[in-house]
């Protein structure tokens, strides 16, 4: 992302080795986080998440979303003029919003569990937040 800011003649979009490259790096790097959160879970044993019929959905999970993550961060690059900031701020609100969306469904779901009226309200919502939002995905 530094590259977009320092507007660097080596960022033309005629260089595509280098923004292929880049891309790359950046799905390597998150592989390796993500290698290091799936390492955790599977230390604490979660039965949730790393039995042996989930590890397998849980390592795609983890993947797809970060692997989705990184192009968002490509787009909301030009708003910051500095990348270190923009991560920062990026992670933070995909947490606050995640939070946010995974809270106000569940709660619906756990004060008014069988309210006619609630529940087509935070299916209403669920559908909202799925389009809009890339983190609720991973609370379904």
């Amino acid at each position: 992302m530094l590259e977009s800011v320092s507007a660097g003649v080596h960022c033309r979009s005629e260089n595509s080795p280098y923004w292929v490259s880049n891309f790359i790096w950046d799905l390597v790097t998150s592989t390796v986080a993500n290698a290091g959160c799936v390492l955790v879970i599977v230390i604490f044993r979660s039965p949730s998440f790393s039995s042996s019929d989930n590890i397998p959905a849980t390592v795609t999970l983890f993947s797809l979303y970060s692997w989705s993550i990184t192009p968002l961060m490509y787009l909301f690059s030009k708003i910051f003029s500095e990348p270190n900031n923009a991560y920062v701020v990026m992670i933070c609100v995909n947490t606050f919003c995640g939070i946010t969306t995974t809270l106000c469904t569940f709660l619906i779901e756990f004060l008014a569990p069988n309210d006619i009226g609630m529940i087509t309200v935070n299916n209403a919502l669920k559908y909202v937040f799925l389009i809009f939002l890339t983190t609720v995905w991973v609370e379904e």
